[in-house]
């Protein structure tokens, strides 16, 4: 018996994905990943 794959797949975007400096980079310091990524005023780097 042959069952057929017909999924399909597909990448959607939503936007930009923001979250706060400490969830993204963790035990990283803030001296270090903000050269990277700029934080706005709520310390959040926008990714993505």
């Amino acid at each position: 018996m042959y069952i057929r794959n017909t999924s399909k797949n597909s990448i959607r975007e939503d936007g930009t994905f923001i979250v706060d400096g400490g969830v993204m980079f963790g035990q990283l310091p803030k001296s270090q990943w903000e050269q990277y990524a700029k934080p706005n005023r709520r310390n959040r780097p926008a990714g993505g």
